[in-house]
């Protein structure tokens, strides 16, 4: 869950100010920011495609863990970084935001299948042997994970909107 929660952070936290950011300080269009966002969007769909060839071959807690570096990779793009001499530049912010689709493919998809696991682990349920018990325990992962996503979505732009008034752009 915490996975889902920083994975969607990571993502969300950002558009209560990238937007008004990108037009204010490189005079951009609202349109030209909205081809940003889509590029986010494509990439996620491009990596979904790919998804069911990378779960087969590589484990889904080194998928976590290789999501969160990339992650951590493309927000370090985005913002220069006086303590890392990142130059403030459009195109690397672009290139981070862009390719942080790829990483969010490897956060969110794999979140179910790998809790329903531990919860099976830790509960000693063997999958199949009660099917009631199986839809149940799909029914509350689901649940929780629904909640933690509409969690973060709530609660990032809000956090990202106070940080940029608190700090600047």
């Amino acid at each position: 869950m915490l996975v889902c929660f920083l994975g969607t952070h990571n993502v969300v936290f950002w558009t209560g100010f990238i937007a008004p950011s990108l037009t204010s300080h490189y005079d951009m269009e609202d349109s030209q920011v909205g081809y940003i966002f889509g590029a986010q969007s494509f990439t996620y769909l491009a990596a979904c495609l790919l998804l069911p060839y990378t779960c087969e071959h590589s484990p889904r807690k080194l998928q976590f863990v290789i999501a969160m570096f990339g992650m951590s990779a493309c927000l370090l793009m985005m913002g220069p970084s006086n303590l890392l001499d990142f130059p403030d530049k459009l195109w690397m912010i672009v290139t981070g935001f862009s390719i942080m689709g790829i990483f969010q493919v490897f956060v969110f998809i794999p979140i179910i299948p790998e809790m329903l696991e531990r919860l099976q682990v830790d509960l000693n349920i063997v999958e199949g042997e009660d099917p009631a018990l199986d839809n149940q325990l799909n029914d509350k992962v689901n649940d929780a994970y629904g909640f933690i996503f509409a969690f973060a979505n709530f609660v990032s732009p809000l956090i990202g909107s106070n940080v940029a008034d608190a700090f600047g752009d």
